[in-house]
C-alpha cells in the first residue's frame, strides 16, 4: 500500500474499547520497537491509534516491518479479547 506521501509502508488503523486499551497497545508495541530497533509512525486520538510501517534504509516495506505488523495484530487481537 502507498501511505499519503506516496511511499510504500503498511498502514493499518487500531481500534479498541478505549483509551487504556490503545495505550496499552502502544506501550506493548514500543517495547517490541525497542527490541527490534525498529520503530513504527503512529498517530493516537483516544481509542484510535493509526500505524505506518516502512523501512527509510529500503524506502519501503522490510521484512522488519511485515514482522511488526504481524505482532502488532496479536497484540491488538489479545488486547481486544480481554475485553469480552
Amino acid at each position: 500500500e502507498m501511505d499519503p506521501s506516496g511511499r510504500h509502508a503498511i498502514c493499518k488503523d487500531y481500534f479498541f474499547g478505549d483509551f487504556s486499551q490503545a495505550w496499552a497497545f502502544m506501550s506493548r508495541t514500543a517495547l517490541l520497537a525497542e527490541k527490534m530497533d525498529h520503530h513504527p509512525e503512529w498517530f493516537n486520538v483516544y481509542n484510535t491509534v493509526k500505524v505506518t510501517l516502512a523501512t527509510h534504509d529500503c524506502s519501503g516495506v522490510s521484512q522488519k516491518d511485515i514482522d511488526m505488523a504481524r505482532a502488532m495484530d496479536k497484540y491488538a487481537s489479545s488486547i481486544l479479547q480481554t475485553r469480552e
